[in-house]
């Protein structure tokens, strides 16, 4: 089935977007030769079922990589031109190729097996796995006859094992024969030091030139300097031509096997052919997989209509740049980007200051949209949406060309015309600084006109520009939103946040003004632009200024937020503390009353055992052993009565300023915890501290108006402490950047307002990374008895990077 694809305008786009440096590194975790070629070949779809299929695939492998289900592939080598050769009747492939076409049928064989067992969860892959043929007659006949270093052997065939026995017998002997002779001729003095050796196939000794007559022997060779002929005794002659005999046979028989085992190869020729191209296959989806793991990346929502939904994208060139660094080398901070255009919308036209991250942001909106249709994992948070475009157009304003004689804004204008021609409602137009390249007004006016009718056309839209009648079109287009790049006003340096709704500075006084240019300078520069524009310019700074000063309060508030919880958890521990001290004094006497009861009983055993004895007759007796029971009785009493006294401490002792009612401001005897009384049954108590509900022993309450505050102070803390308790709270908690002990009393605190607030099930958003976080979160959870149930989140509701929790 044929597919289209993305169709690019300029052809240099995957060049300027980074897309040929991904497609590079996806190269590095390819295993096979078709593989390559598939890669090679890869062009982003355009086809909303076949960017689904790209898409779904992705996501099976990340599933099988994410349970710890390693896909069993390994290095193959090319095979095709030994196909090609086996195809001739006659032909016979060297001993070499064996072996890589063994690999190939083996690694298909594997791959088969492997997606079969997992064919449930991974449909998809299993659709191309199921096609692999195996080859097993072929694997056995090339593992008999051919060993793994590629020679053959010995049980090859019978005859090739009886050729090599007879060798192995001649060459000993050989070797027997050309040893003495040579002793011999070293003990007359007649050879050379450096032993026997070879020549010409036969094996010689080396004898000194002025002795070479009288050796009886053939002189095969003559050193460099003719001091030395290396000579084949007479003894020696025979065994050597047995064993060159010997050879040719084996060469034949060689030949011989070589030749059945390439009639083989050509019976399976069209199934290895096949496989090759289903391996490579299953190759390229597994190593852009690999790719996508190594940023923890996902496969976003696609958006049923023309809406995106970018939310933590990071650029994946940037995060590939600093995985390239040498140790040591400081690696260029990532700022996540958050962007939406929505349904409603078409485009936006984002504004902010030279060097603010206007132009990384287009290409990293570019960059995930043809990843994205490639069925590589992007590096966002997996809620995200993308559409499918038909097609990406990007003017970045440095299409020039001295060869055809364009300018650059000779350039832009025929990117305008080419994009025009071919645009329509699935489009994605990325414009970078609209409007530059010639007359401001002109070029913005152009512009201007230029993107209205993209518009029309209903195309996907984002520019960058620094025109203020542009940021003025865009807030009154219906279909059009302004967005800036945030600046910290402070430093005057750029945070490389996006932020949408409003549009931004240049801040070009600003900057210059912090690189010390003369002030007259730069007075008359805002005299020459004109009150109304400066005017404008202030306004958007005033509006910047205000929402970074919300966004400190914001971050303000949530530090209050987290100090107030380590304040709670404080109060927690205190109560836990308390709380194992009372149970260890209600143990202790438990253990004594028990020790007492069995005294008593004992004693009562003993008593009945002596008046058994003496006899009912002895009246005195009887009497004594009365009175010594009742006395023991009377000490059991007291110390019961000591033992309920040190458990209900207080319980009936008046307090100094009375007891305390419902409203009172009291304090927990044996520490300095104090809070409102708001419930009372019998001798329990209920303690509103901190935010917190407290049980405890009424007696165990005292009046804390000693203390000094008075009735406003009371009236304001009881009026916190409601305000605090009735705040609703949130039905997930974000541990994400938080370090492990950090995060597991954020956890805490967050469970025990949930169960105290009524919630019946959370969520705890911990992320994926290296797992350690999600580990903590999940022994703590499991230590909790208010926890009925915890596990990982549906993929729609988050993954492997959030645990959704039910409680009793």
């Amino acid at each position: 089935m044929s597919y289209n694809h993305l169709q690019f305008i300029p052809q240099s786009i995957p060049e300027k977007t980074g897309f040929n440096a991904i497609l590079e590194a996806v190269g590095n975790y390819i295993h096979t030769p078709g593989g390559m070629d598939l890669l090679s070949r890869v062009r982003p779809a355009s086809d909303r079922e076949r960017v689904g299929e790209l898409t779904e695939q992705t996501s099976e492998m990340l599933f099988l990589f994410r349970q710890d289900h390693s896909v069993p592939f390994s290095k193959i080598d090319e095979i095709s031109e030994w196909l090609n050769r086996a195809k001739a009747e006659g032909t016979v492939l060297g001993l070499e190729s064996f072996p890589s076409i063994r690999a190939h049928a083996g690694l298909a064989r594997i791959l088969r097996s492997f997606f079969e067992k997992h064919n449930e969860t991974s449909p998809a892959l299993w659709t191309i796995a199921s096609e692999l043929q195996t080859a097993t007659e072929l694997e056995n006949e090339i593992s008999r006859t051919v060993s793994d270093q590629g020679s053959l052997t010995d049980n090859a065939s019978p005859e090739l094992k009886a050729i090599r026995n007879r060798l192995t017998g001649r060459r000993h002997a050989l070797r027997s024969v050309i040893g003495k002779m040579y002793k011999k001729a070293s003990s007359e003095g007649k050879a050379s030091d450096e032993g026997p050796t070879i020549r010409n196939g036969r094996m010689v000794i080396p004898i000194q030139a002025e002795y070479k007559r009288k050796v009886d022997g053939f002189v095969h060779d003559v050193s460099a300097s003719g001091q030395t002929v290396y000579l084949e005794p007479v003894e020696a002659l025979q065994v050597n031509n047995d064993i060159r005999h010997l050879e040719a046979e084996e060469r034949r028989e060689t030949e011989r096997i070589l030749e059945v085992l390439t009639t083989l190869v050509r019976k399976f020729r069209p199934l290895l052919t096949r496989n090759r191209e289903l391996l490579g296959e299953l190759d390229l989806i597994h190593a852009r997989t690999r790719l996508g793991l190594i940023w923890d990346g996902v496969i976003p929502h696609c958006s049923g209509e023309q809406k995106w939904l970018i939310i933590e994208g990071r650029n994946p060139i940037l995060l590939l740049k600093n995985r390239r660094l040498k140790t040591g080398q400081k690696a260029e901070e990532v700022v996540p980007l958050d962007l939406e255009i929505t349904r409603q919308e078409k485009g936006l036209l984002i504004s902010g200051p030279n060097a603010g991250g206007k132009s990384v942001a287009l290409k990293t909106v570019g960059i995930l949209a043809i990843m994205y249709q490639s069925g590589i994992p992007l590096p966002l948070q997996p809620h995200s949406e993308l559409p499918v475009i038909s097609g990406l157009f990007l003017d970045m304003g440095d299409e020039q060309s001295i060869e055809n004689d364009l300018s650059t804004f000779s350039s832009r204008l025929k990117w305008m015309k080419d994009t025009l021609q071919k645009v329509d409602g699935n489009s994605l137009v990325l414009i970078d600084e609209a409007g530059t390249g010639t007359d401001p007004h002109e070029g913005g006016a152009l512009f201007q006109a230029f993107m209205e009718i993209l518009l029309d056309h209903q195309a996907n839209l984002i520019a960058t520009t620094h025109h203020s009648a542009l940021k003025v079109f865009a807030h009154d287009h219906p279909l059009l939103a302004n967005g800036a790049m945030e600046f910290d006003q402070e430093t005057l340096t750029p945070t490389y946040r996006f932020r949408k709704g409003i549009p931004g500075s240049s801040y070009a006084f600003e900057i210059a003004g912090r690189m010390k240019l003369p002030p007259d300078l730069l007075r008359a520069s805002r005299k020459l632009l004109g009150s109304q524009r400066d005017r404008m310019a202030e306004l958007l700074l005033d509006l910047e200024q205000r929402l970074q000063d919300t966004e400190e309060s914001r971050r303000q508030y949530e530090d209050l937020r987290k100090k107030a919880g380590k304040q709670e958890e404080v109060y927690n521990e205190k109560i836990r503390q308390l709380e194992e001290q009372r149970n260890s004094k209600l143990n202790e006497a438990y253990q004594e009353a028990d020790r007492i009861m069995k005294d008593a009983n004992r004693m009562i055993e003993q008593a009945v055992e002596n008046i058994s004895t003496k006899g009912k007759t002895d009246r005195d007796y009887v009497r004594a052993e009365r009175r010594r029971v009742s006395e023991h009785k009377k000490k059991i009493r007291k110390r019961l009565a000591e033992l309920n006294a040190r458990e209900d401490t207080g319980a009936n002792r008046p307090a100094e300023n009375g007891l305390p009612e419902i409203g009172d401001r009291v304090r927990i005897s044996g520490g300095n915890t104090t809070g409102e009384l708001i419930e009372k049954e019998g001798n329990r108590a209920v303690v509103m501290a901190g935010g917190l509900k407290i049980k405890t022993r009424f007696g165990n309450l005292e009046k804390a108006e000693a203390s000094g505050e008075n009735k406003a102070d009371r009236w304001k803390a009881s009026s916190y402490t409601k305000t605090f308790s009735q705040e609703p709270v949130s039905p997930s908690l974000d541990l994400r950047g938080m370090r492990g002990e950090e995060a597991i009393r954020e956890l805490m605190l967050y469970l025990d307002r949930a169960i105290a607030g009524g919630l019946n099930e959370v969520q705890v958003i911990h992320g994926k990374g290296e797992g350690i976080l999600k580990k903590l979160v999940h022994e703590y959870l499991d230590k909790r008895k208010e926890v009925r149930t915890f596990g990982m989140a549906p993929w729609e509701r988050g993954g492997p990077g959030c645990t959704e929790v039910s409680f009793e």
